[in-house]
């Protein structure tokens, strides 16, 4: 099979050598549909370009770390990340450059140029999953078109692809990616259409824009939509969009314009113009036998067919139960970002404000019912917030990822990780945390007094330094105001106490230094890549998102921690009461029924299922366990010493100097022990979670992701971490 093929009617080729979307305008071509001239890098060239590089066993390397059914989509991110290194840091084999570069010069020289998706998994009559894979549009160069070419074959990995590998069929000895080339049409007016409206199959659907489809498919162009029955065409709803902006074709490739005043107050289509888009696709959806998902534009009066798609109509997953959607969705767009930028600011000003306004509250001076109309309050204002952090923060996240790959496809680094070297231009709160940590310890360690009243758990005689200390930690890093309750008896308060009182300051590890010098000539080299003016403003826009996003994912948990700060107090003094007249059963109540056992004395709250299965696997040792554990190294380094397996909160202030920690995942407030650590290893996977984040933040070995950790490893096994590869070796037992 040729490398590069011209798409007919005639065109003796497979969905095998043509991949699902460019066999499928084969289909089209020679029906009385306008389509623009269209090529086709095949399948062959794929296979030849990972045979020639030796890309089939390092990619196979990075599916194999460990079962992708126990990946989380962070980790699926970072698989898809090295793997689209791999294909940005090989060259095209001499012969297929060659071929490249004739069909560019005689077909498509002097016109911007779209390339396509066309892999051999998707867009078949029963499964059909859009934005898995990469298109890129704007094209206006030959070196730009070979770096864009392998962003798309890499695309074949992606996470979105990973995370449905199975209803997908994806195999790396089976599945492969074609690459469809079009001249881009600069339309004056682009949408898509939807000949079977998904919510209600009697229906179609109609969107449409000004200028290219690029800002509808990328979602920052608001579109008019036109509802229409299938039937008889008939217009069934229109809504109009607020006109602002449209997407256009410049010499530098496509650039975002506002539209004209007629643009502004005019739908893109009239109504002749609807019937026609709509008549267009009837005859695709006619030709395939099933409803079509059809792309299209007009210029000067024609209508151009760009690309048709099948519509599954299958039933959209629980994401109670099935994440993938979700996750996916977390990947925005620039512009996305910046506007959740935009919001964040006002949005944590008001979550420290409400926070301290329900925490300023004395609730021992609150009667019952108060008490409980508090405690409903702070609930609430938890529940509004999270569901804030999920909507808000959580998406915003991904600019920290967004920036990698940027910076990966711009500067191809041989470590895909070397952006986090920019992201780091300023020390992180967990830093700042565990340095109020050393100071109050310093300040116990120092004070004979205070170490006394530790040892026999009283808290009454404790300077004011001290006492100020702690109240900073709590107010300023929503540390649990349980450290504050040493009197009363908290277990929580008297060990995070005896544990500062006992940490051994001077050996503990320090956070790394930056070479500040590296750091700015990485940045300067980056910058420098881009044309002076507009494109190195934005390309600067960027880094610095990334940097506000990787600062706040530490910094969100905080605002959000003081929210359930003060359902903890809130129950703390529920239990303190209601224990009064139930001591012996208290622990049977959830916070809520203690609120209704403390106005109803009556009450009696619903049995309970015993967990005792779930407890006992992570309590008990199994008789055969692995020597050796595959995850994702997260932080480069070796270690070697004995586990401290993290199994409940109260196991933190048991960790000791040396031992590698164990655990499910690094939260904000066990970082204090990090600097203890000669390694760390986790559950969670993810190069850019917390747990990853602060153990580069100190240099200490970290690997993620590995399911089994906290069940395969016990307390004292003699075991070492290589961070580089991502490898933990049970090397001794622990006899115990």
């Amino acid at each position: 099979m040729k490398r590069i093929v011209k798409i007919s009617r005639e065109l003796n080729s497979s969905v095998s050598q043509l991949g699902g979307k460019a066999h499928a305008l084969k289909q089209l071509m020679g029906k009385d549909f306008l389509i623009p001239a269209s090529y086709c890098i095949t399948t062959s060239a794929y296979r030849e370009f990972i045979n020639q590089n030796g890309l089939e066993a390092r990619i196979s390397f990075e599916l194999s770390r460990k079962s992708l059914s126990d990946c989380r989509w962070e980790e699926f991110w970072d698989i898809s990340l090295r793997i689209r290194n791999l294909f940005l840091r090989q060259k095209l084999p001499a012969a297929m450059a060659k071929e490249l570069e004739e069909v560019y010069r005689h077909e498509f020289c002097d016109m911007p140029l779209a390339i396509r998706s066309s892999s051999t998994v998707e867009d078949s009559s029963n499964r059909s999953f859009a934005g898995l894979h990469e298109s890129h549009i704007g094209i206006c160069s030959l070196g730009d078109l070979e770096e864009k070419l392998k962003l798309v074959w890499a695309s074949l990995w992606s996470d979105a692809s990973l995370s449905y590998r199975s209803e997908l069929g994806l195999s790396l000895e089976s599945s492969s990616m074609a690459v469809l080339l079009q001249p881009v049409i600069c339309g004056e007016v682009s949408g898509i259409c939807f000949t079977c409206n998904p919510l209600n199959k009697s229906q179609a659907v109609i969107e449409a824009v000004y200028g290219l489809n690029q800002g509808l498919v990328d979602g920052k162009i608001e579109p008019d939509r036109w509802v229409i029955e299938r039937q008889n065409f008939g217009l069934i709803k229109f809504t109009e969009a607020k006109r602002g902006n449209k997407f256009q074709t410049t010499p530098d490739g496509i650039t975002m314009l506002k539209v004209s005043a007629t643009e502004a107050a005019e739908p893109p289509l009239n109504d002749k113009s609807v019937q026609s888009v709509l008549q267009m696709a009837m005859r695709a959806e006619n030709n395939y036998q099933m409803p079509q998902d059809v792309e299209w534009t007009i210029e000067n009066g024609d209508l151009f067919l760009l690309q048709s798609r099948p519509i599954t109509t299958t039933r959209k997953p629980d994401p109670k139960t099935d994440r993938r959607e979700w996750d996916i969705s977390l990947k925005r767009s620039f512009a996305n970002l910046c506007d959740l930028r935009q919001q964040i600011a006002p949005i944590l000003e008001k979550m420290a404000s409400e926070a301290a306004e329900i925490l300023r509250i004395d609730l021992r001076t609150l009667n019952n019912d108060s008490l409980v109309e508090h405690f409903h309050l702070a609930t609430q204002r938890l529940q509004h917030w999270t569901d804030v952090y999920w909507e808000i923060f959580i998406p915003y996240g991904h600019g920290m990822r967004f920036f990698g790959q940027i910076y990966n496809e711009t500067m191809l680094p041989e470590d895909p990780y070397e952006f986090v070297t920019l992201l780091q231009a300023s020390e992180n709160m967990a830093t700042r945390r565990n340095r109020e940590f050393n100071e109050l310890a310093r300040m116990i360690q120092r004070d004979g007094k205070a170490m006394r009243l530790i040892a026999e758990m009283k808290s009454a005689g404790l300077s004011a330094a001290i006492v100020a200390q702690m109240q900073l930690l709590v107010d300023k890093y929503a540390m649990s105001p349980r450290i504050m309750a040493m009197e009363t008896g908290d277990s929580h308060s008297g060990k995070f106490l005896r544990f500062l009182a006992k940490v051994p300051l001077s050996q503990q590890k320090q956070p790394v230094k930056r070479d500040d010098a590296i750091a700015r000539q990485l940045e300067e080299k980056f910058l420098m890549q881009f044309p002076a003016g507009e494109k190195r403003r934005q390309a600067a826009e960027i880094l610095e998102l990334g940097r506000h996003s990787f600062i706040l994912r530490d910094d969100d948990n905080v605002y959000l921690n003081r929210f359930k700060n003060a359902v903890e107090v809130c129950t703390d003094e529920l239990r303190r009461r209601v224990s009064a007249f139930i001591p012996d059963n208290i622990t049977d109540f959830s916070d809520a029924e203690l609120a209704e056992k403390l106005l109803n004395s009556d009450f009696t709250p619903s049995a309970k299922i015993t967990r005792t299965e779930s407890c006992q696997k992570n309590t008990t040792t199994r008789l055969v366990r692995k020597r050796q554990l595959l995850g994702q190294p997260a932080g480069p380094g070796f270690a070697s010493g004995l586990a401290r397996v993290l199994r409940s909160h109260e196991d933190i202030f048991e960790v000791k100097r040396g031992e590698i920690i164990v655990c499910d995942a690094i939260g904000p407030e066990m970082t204090l022990v990090v600097p203890l650590a000669a390694g760390i290893i986790e559950r969670r996977g993810g190069m850019l979670i917390h747990g990853a984040i602060i153990a580069r933040e100190y240099g200490i070995p970290c690997i993620t992701g590995i399911p089994s950790a906290t069940e395969d490893i016990n307390n004292g096994d003699q075991i070492s971490v290589d961070g580089y590869l991502g490898i933990v070796t049970v090397r001794t037992l622990n006899a115990n």
